[in-house]
């Protein structure tokens, strides 16, 4: 332990000489011996917030000795600072998605009669679950894989400085900031997107929004997948606070002046496309996706899903809380009224009601359906 202190010790005064070196100073490698471990020593004095203002004003008043100005010696002790902080924050995303271990769970198997059933393969497990129990992959990777969609240093450094300094401020600022730096790490954006804070953005490079669109906050943007296009928003479009737009190696296309309540889902595994100039109420949800549930003797998580799509063509109504279910589609100009579950055709111009929804009345001679 004497022995690794001391080599940390070197190696901390050699980085001070580079420092130093690199700025021009002609201070002795050998007084570094002495002026380091002094101003290290009295920053830990509990006098001062980080040693700010102290730190400075001992390498104003050592390197000063050596003919080192006081803004020469101002900028030294900034650079060095700096140059710890950097190291420092970049050690931590090292450590906070360092690859661990295996841990031996072997206490938490069942008796032996049950052990094949317990160890059975998840090989059809659904997409996220699988990536996030993937052992052979460590948590940069699957984190990268999930969130990011690329690989690379880069991607990821931008991607965690971009989210992190600006996802959550609030006020005017926060809209500023988002406004100018969300664009760098989107697919493609238009002019005068606003973005409400503490948004989720995964694969933001799948994401593309056109121009004077509203992101309320909290909503969800998820364009996650392999093979997918990801997430496609319009002109004039305005998504709620708490909305979730996900995509599980599907695809999700908003048309222009799409207009969706908050609290909605909407989650493609094949295809959701919502056509122009959509009324969507709080509370909706749309599945573009289903599970298989063929077999009893094995879990429905298991058995794999199927999707066929949703189409809700232009000039639609979904009242509060609709469902709609993969393989429908609903005419232009429909309404369809509150907690109503749609599954299956609704034609053009119709409004229906219920559950499932059945067509009660055509809007354009305002007769009802015959029962």
């Amino acid at each position: 332990s004497i022995l690794l202190s001391l080599l940390l010790q070197i190696n901390v005064i050699f980085h001070y000489y580079l420092i130093s070196k690199a700025m021009g100073l002609h201070v002795p490698f050998i007084k570094f011996w002495i002026i380091i471990p002094i101003a290290l020593f009295v920053q830990m004095i509990p006098i001062s917030v980080n040693g700010i203002g102290i730190r400075e004003n001992l390498y104003v008043f050592f390197l000063g000795l050596y003919g080192v100005t006081a803004a020469q010696a101002i900028a030294f002790s900034w650079i060095a600072y700096g140059m710890i902080l950097l190291l420092g924050i970049f050690g931590g995303i090292l450590y906070i998605f360092r690859k661990e271990g295996k841990v031996d769970k072997s206490f938490l198997e069942k008796e032996s009669e049950m052990e094949s059933e317990d160890t059975k393969k998840r090989e059809e497990i659904l997409d996220t679950q699988k990536e996030l129990l993937d052992q052979r992959k460590s948590a940069l990777a699957k984190y990268q894989e999930l969130i990011i969609g690329r690989k690379g240093i880069f991607n990821l450094i931008k991607y965690e400085l971009i989210m992190t300094l600006t996802n959550w401020v609030p006020g005017a600022l926060g809209l500023l900031l988002r406004k100018k730096l969300y664009p760098m790490i989107l697919g493609s954006c238009g002019r005068n997107v606003v973005f409400g804070t503490n948004i989720a953005i995964r694969h933001p490079h799948k994401i593309h929004i056109g121009d004077n669109v509203v992101i309320d906050d909290h909503c969800v943007l998820d364009a996650k997948g392999e093979g997918n296009k990801g997430i496609k928003i319009g002109n004039g479009v305005f998504i709620g606070r708490n909305t979730i737009l996900t995509c599980h190696d599907g695809d999700i296309v908003l048309e222009d002046n799409v207009n969706i309540g908050f609290n909605c889902v909407i989650s493609s595994l094949g295809s959701i496309v919502i056509k122009e100039n959509h009324l969507m109420a709080a509370f909706c949800y749309l599945v573009g996706g289903d599970h298989i549930a063929d077999r009893t003797d094995v879990p429905v998580l298991y058995q794999g899903r199927t999707a066929k799509g949703i189409l809700l063509e232009e000039n639609i109504w979904l009242g509060a809380g609709v469902a709609v279910l993969d393989g429908s589609r609903i005419g232009r100009d429909s309404i369809i009224g509150a907690h109503a579950v749609v599954n299956g055709n609704i034609e053009p111009y119709s409004i229906a009601v219920g559950i499932p929804a059945k067509t009660i009345k055509d809007r354009r001679n305002g007769k009802n359906k015959s029962k």
